[in-house]
C-alpha cells in the first residue's frame, strides 16, 4: 500500500525562500565588510537607537513618514519649553 504525503496548506517555494533570506544575508555581508574594512568589532545600537536621536532628527523622520502617507506636515519648534532644575 503506497504511503501518501500530507500536503501543507501553503507549500513553500524556492522563490519565497529567496525573498526572505537574501535581504538578511545582504545586510550581514554588508556589516561584515565594514567591520573588516575598518578593523572594528560589531556594536549593537540597541532597541531605542532611533528614539535617542536629536529631537530635530526625530521630527524630520516622522514628518517624512507623514508625507509618504500623503499628508502635508509643517514643523515648528516650541518656544515655551521650561527648563527644570534639580
Amino acid at each position: 500500500m503506497p504511503v501518501r504525503k500530507r500536503r501543507s496548506a501553503r507549500p513553500s517555494t524556492k522563490w519565497e525562500f529567496q525573498t526572505e533570506t537574501l535581504p538578511v544575508a545582504a545586510s550581514i555581508l554588508t556589516a561584515a565588510y565594514h567591520m573588516l574594512r575598518d578593523g572594528t568589532f560589531y556594536r549593537d545600537l540597541g532597541p531605542d537607537h532611533f528614539q535617542t536621536a536629536s529631537p530635530q532628527a526625530q521630527a524630520q523622520r516622522l514628518a517624512s513618514k507623514i508625507a509618504k502617507l500623503g499628508f502635508i506636515c509643517t514643523i515648528t519648534e516650541d518656544q515655551t519649553v521650561e527648563s527644570v532644575s534639580v
